[in-house]
């Protein structure tokens, strides 16, 4: 019975691991959260969307990878933030990643933003995750955004970006690589060693 249960693991796992190149799911499919107050806040969120999609798609991994983001890039969209209240409505109790994006762009009157800039200072808000949910922990760390010339300075959100690639990084290593070794030191090992005497990491 142990044998035939852990064959069947072992298929569904291979049957999954073929969708995807490389054999691993990637990161977005398990970091993407449902929203935090349910589906009716959902719903409101898509209604709350302003503006189109472009070709610019989010994606976890490679975001929290690519360091070529300029600081002039980040500058650009800090300085269209004047303050918590320029994006996310008071009456609002979370927001999500698109919708901020589009609000962003919105607030630059037709100049071109990075988007990769955006989903910086998104994640320096968030630590990585897909909702922005503490408003007035956000508007105090906007308040410090700003240097005496009142020109907001890049490396003021610096650590806060950096926590959230780490954290980024470290959610795809769990979910890709190390529940891996679990499972064969929890799962697959006692059975292999017991009914073939087998064992891959002695």
């Amino acid at each position: 019975r142990a044998l035939a249960a852990s064959l069947a693991v072992v298929t569904a796992a291979m049957a999954t691991s073929r969708d995807f190149p490389g054999g691993l799911l990637p990161a977005a499919a398990f970091v993407v959260p449902p929203h935090p107050f349910g589906a009716r806040a959902a719903a409101g969120e898509a209604l709350g969307s302003e503006g189109g999609r472009g070709e610019y798609s989010y994606e976890p991994l490679p975001w929290a990878l690519d360091v070529t983001v300029p600081e002039e890039s980040i500058a650009e969209v800090m300085q269209r933030i004047t303050g918590v209240d320029s994006f996310w409505r008071e009456n609002e109790g979370s927001l999500g990643r698109e919708v901020f994006r589009d609000r962003i762009k919105g607030l630059a009157g037709g100049a071109q933003l990075d988007d990769r800039a955006i989903d910086t200072i998104f994640n320096a808000f968030t630590g990585g995750t897909y909702w922005l949910t503490k408003r007035g922990d956000i508007a105090e760390n906007i308040r410090g955004w700003r240097s005496a010339s009142g020109a907001p300075n890049p490396g003021t959100v610096t650590g806060s970006v950096v926590g959230a690639r780490l954290q980024v990084i470290g959610a795809w290593l769990f979910l890709n690589v190390f529940s891996s070794f679990a499972a064969y030191f929890i799962i697959f090992r006692p059975i292999l060693c017991v009914n073939f005497g087998i064992d891959l990491l002695p």
